[in-house]
């Protein structure tokens, strides 16, 4: 009976022979199947993170690059130049770029897939507030409004890009005369933990439920802001409102 020849290289028994010398070397020759199963995990783990990095990267590339062409083919030319600005081009020198009519209509019908597909995510929130502000400039504040509903739907737990949405909701609640929605708004944004720009929403607040007929109300907000923050710019114009309800 013959047998089979041995493979070239190192025979196994010396491998064994020199596993055995050392007391981790004998763990890895009696748990050879745990010892591989668990460098194959490192190593799927390895390529799994630099698989989910590429995509991650790729898909804030995909973002930024469908940000940039909404911008530069929509937003740029809809907004209002500053005159200031303008003028100083100007006086440079600088050739003006040919003027592209871009309507209201097509902004929202470009922005909109925009808010679509990153619903939630932070980054789209700055663009969609340049927006809001570039419709209310141009005297579309009904869409203007319209646009910041749909993003504020979709926020998740930023307080600081939180507050920016609301407060320009609220502001925008407040211009299309609808002041109920836009205390709710305020009133919901004191209520988050650690307030921002606490001054400035009690002063809203004030303002507002002066505006709706509730005088309490409005007192009650302008007096908090009096008393927690005496030395703010926001407390010589509550007792300015004050004086109006005593």
């Amino acid at each position: 009976m013959s047998t089979k020849a041995p493979a070239e290289g190192v025979p196994t028994r010396v491998i064994d022979d020199t596993l055995k010398d050392t007391e981790f070397g004998e763990m890895i020759l009696h748990h050879k199947a745990l010892v591989v199963g668990v460098f194959t995990a490192a190593v799927v783990i390895a390529v799994g993170y630099g698989l989910f990095t590429h995509f991650a990267q790729k898909k804030i590339a995909d973002r930024a690059a469908k940000i940039y062409s909404y911008k530069s083919a929509y937003l740029d030319h809809f907004k209002k130049k500053d005159p200031k600005e303008a003028a100083a081009a100007k006086k440079e020198g600088e050739s003006e770029a040919p003027k592209v009519t871009v309507t209201a209509e097509q902004i929202m019908a470009n922005v909109a897939p925009l808010i679509s597909e990153y619903s939630g995510d932070q980054t789209i929130i700055p663009v969609v507030l340049e927006t809001y502000l570039a419709l209310k400039d141009n005297g579309h504040q009904a869409k203007g409004l319209e646009l910041l509903k749909k993003i504020a739907g979709g926020l998740k737990s930023n307080q600081v890009t939180n507050f920016y949405v609301i407060s320009a909701l609220a502001a925008a609640l407040e211009d299309s005369g609808d002041y109920k929605t836009a205390i709710e708004h305020i009133e919901g944004l004191t209520k988050t933990g650690k307030v921002l720009f606490e001054e400035k929403l009690y002063l809203d607040l004030g303002r507002l439920y002066g505006l709706v007929g509730n005088k309490d109300k409005a007192r009650e907000s302008l007096e908090y802001l009096v008393k927690n923050h005496p030395t703010s710019e926001m407390t010589k114009l509550a007792k300015l409102y004050l004086t109006q309800w005593k």
